[in-house]
């Protein structure tokens, strides 16, 4: 089993510099395996299982985890399917916990979010630039969580491919 480790807030604005070859050798030199980094974002992908409390000690950030498997099932559900071919507009928001709390859709229009258990679904279709959902959305929800885009979600399902 493959496993991908996303990280909340790394490189972004300034704060939580941390390279990936920097992030990479950090994963490796505590135990774990088959470690890959994907872009500046804070996205690796490890073999086995990862206990999300025990690297957000190490990193001193938020940790989100998701198997292949649990990849899968995002890709396979999304609820968006005719927005995959805009993957910069199309976003998953990684919880680190399923939430029951619910979204003014109305609020955010024309942004359109779907929660799915531990994920959101977002679909931005003026670009995430224009988009009236911003970081306190998390604190909202009552949930801590990382955000996205489709070519990312994507990407990491294949990363975690068992021979990825």
């Amino acid at each position: 089993m493959r496993t991908a480790i996303l990280l909340r807030a790394v490189n972004v604005g300034g704060h939580n510099k941390l390279s990936m070859p920097e992030l990479k050798k950090l994963l490796q030199d505590n135990g774990y395996t088959g470690v890959a980094t994907y872009l500046q974002s804070g996205n690796a992908v490890v073999d086995g299982s990862v206990d999300p409390a025990a690297v957000e000690r190490l990193l001193g950030v938020d940790v989100m985890v998701r198997t292949h498997s649990e990849l899968r099932r995002i890709i396979n559900t999304n609820p968006f399917p005719e927005h995959v071919d805009e993957p910069s507009k199309l976003a998953v928001a990684f919880c680190d916990r399923a939430t029951s709390a619910s979204v003014d859709r109305e609020a955010y229009a024309p942004d359109e979010i779907v929660i799915k258990g531990e994920n959101i679904f977002i679909w931005y279709p003026n670009g995430l630039g224009r988009s009236k959902i911003g970081p306190g959305l998390g604190k909202k929800l009552g949930v801590k969580m990382t955000v996205r885009n489709w070519n990312t979600v994507t990407k990491l399902l294949a990363m975690t491919e068992p021979d990825g």
